[in-house]
C-alpha cells in the first residue's frame, strides 16, 4: 500500500504565508505609535506604511527624543530643520560627508573638532562672518565647495585612507 502523502508541509506553508501576510511589511503601524508619537509624526501618517521598518524606527525615536526636548531646545531644532529643508542637494550632500569624514576620524581628533566648533559658535556674528570671508578667500577656487570639514592649511592627513564604515 503507497504511503498517504502527508499534508503536513503544505499546512506549514500556508500557516508561514500567512503568518507572513499579516506582519505588516512596513514594521511599526502607525497606530501602535503613542498619541504623542502620531501627533509629532502626524505630517507622514499618509506614507508611513511606505516607508522602510528601519526609517519608521529612527523617526519613532526621533519623536521620543523631541518629547523630552524643552521648548527653547525644540525651537532650535525647529530652525536647524528648516535651514535644512532650505539647503540644495549639493548642500545636504557635503554636509552628510563632512559628518561621515567627522566619524571616520579618532575620538580624540573628533572631540577637538567638535571644541573648535563651539568656540566658533560662541564668538560675535561679526567675528564669524569676518572669518568665513578670510576662509573664503583663502580657498584656491572659491566657485567650488569645500571639501572637507578642515579650513585650508588644517587638513587632516592619514597615513592610509579611512576605513569605509558599513552602510
Amino acid at each position: 500500500m503507497p504511503a498517504k502523502p502527508s499534508c503536513f508541509p503544505r499546512t506549514l506553508t500556508a500557516l508561514l504565508l500567512l503568518a507572513a501576510w499579516s506582519i505588516p511589511a512596513s514594521g511599526i503601524e502607525f497606530d501602535d505609535l503613542s498619541e504623542a508619537q502620531q501627533q509629532i509624526l502626524a505630517p507622514l501618517a499618509d506614507e508611513w506604511d511606505d516607508l522602510p521598518a528601519d526609517r519608521q524606527e529612527r523617526l519613532m525615536r526621533s519623536a521620543e527624543r523631541w518629547q523630552s526636548l524643552s521648548p527653547a531646545d525644540r525651537e532650535k531644532m525647529q530652525q536647524r530643520f528648516e535651514r535644512w529643508r532650505e539647503m540644495d542637494p549639493q548642500q545636504r550632500r557635503r554636509i552628510r560627508d563632512n559628518f561621515e569624514h567627522l566619524q571616520d576620524l579618532p575620538a580624540n581628533e573628533q572631540e577637538r573638532i567638535r571644541r573648535e566648533m563651539q568656540r566658533f559658535r560662541e564668538l560675535p556674528e561679526a567675528e564669524r562672518r569676518a572669518l568665513r570671508e578670510r576662509w573664503r578667500e583663502q580657498r584656491p577656487d572659491p566657485s567650488r565647495p569645500a571639501s572637507g570639514p578642515y579650513p585650508p592649511g588644517r587638513q587632516h592627513h592619514r597615513e592610509s585612507p579611512p576605513p569605509q564604515r558599513p552602510r
